[in-house]
């Protein structure tokens, strides 16, 4: 797997949400992980695994959902569409 891609969007996402990195951004990269993800995850995969773990701690419609999908898109995994509320 090259890990350049996931810790791209992570600096991203915790420059994004400010503060100390193991706070917001760090929690939630250790709940996705920590989870029920596959060692063979695609990136898209660890990627909804992130967003599901900012749901399920912070809220659907939370600042940190909407980081980590910016961060997600900022490095191509996911395309403009994805994870947008109104599309939904």
């Amino acid at each position: 797997m090259n890990s350049g891609i996931p810790n791209r969007a992570f600096a991203l996402l915790a420059c994004d949400l400010g503060g100390f990195a193991w706070e917001r951004a760090g929690h939630i990269w250790y709940l996705a992980l920590s989870r029920d993800l596959s060692s063979t995850a695609a990136f898209v995969e660890f990627a909804d695994a992130t967003v599901s773990a900012a749901e399920a701690e912070y809220g659907k419609t939370s600042e940190e959902v909407r980081a980590v999908q910016r961060a997600w898109r900022a490095v191509g995994v996911y395309d403009e569409q994805r994870g947008d509320p109104s599309r939904e």
